[in-house]
């Protein structure tokens, strides 16, 4: 499987399955909008050089004791893949309110592409000026 599409899997997939879990335990609604804004704090958080699965369980309300060891794998699963992305250079900022730019944007999900960015949800990977994998944005 090609690097970035690998990368997009695990930020999207695997960490949307621990928000989904932490918002389940909180007993409110989780609509599109809250599910993003947490996938953006934890992938955040994953991409820094902080990242412990500790630091995350207690982030995500989770007991480390359970879904400690998954969390480790994955941490370990996004360090092997960006750590083979040459210059690997993550892009969160997004200019809030513009349209969202097709070049290096996508939407979150059903989001509208032509409506103004709220805010990202998963970065762009680029290196040496080339965007190997779009921003996620969700939209107004």
């Amino acid at each position: 499987m090609h690097l970035s599409l690998r990368f997009t899997n695990l930020l999207q997939q695997s960490c949307r399955r621990l928000v989904a879990i932490s918002l389940a335990g909180t007993g409110e609604p989780a609509d599109a909008e809250r599910i993003a804004i947490e996938l953006s704090r934890v992938v955040r958080i994953l991409l820094s050089e902080s990242a412990s699965p500790a630091g995350l369980c207690r982030h995500l309300g989770l007991d480390p004791g359970t879904y400690g060891p998954d969390i480790g794998e994955l941490l370990v699963q996004i360090a092997a893949v960006a750590g083979r992305l040459p210059n690997a250079q993550w892009d969160f900022q997004a200019t809030i309110g513009a349209p969202l730019d097709a070049r290096r944007q996508q939407p979150w999900e059903a989001c509208d592409p032509w409506a103004p960015v709220k805010f990202v949800v998963t970065p762009s990977w680029r290196s040496a000026h080339c965007v190997h994998i779009r921003q996620t944005v969700f939209t107004d």
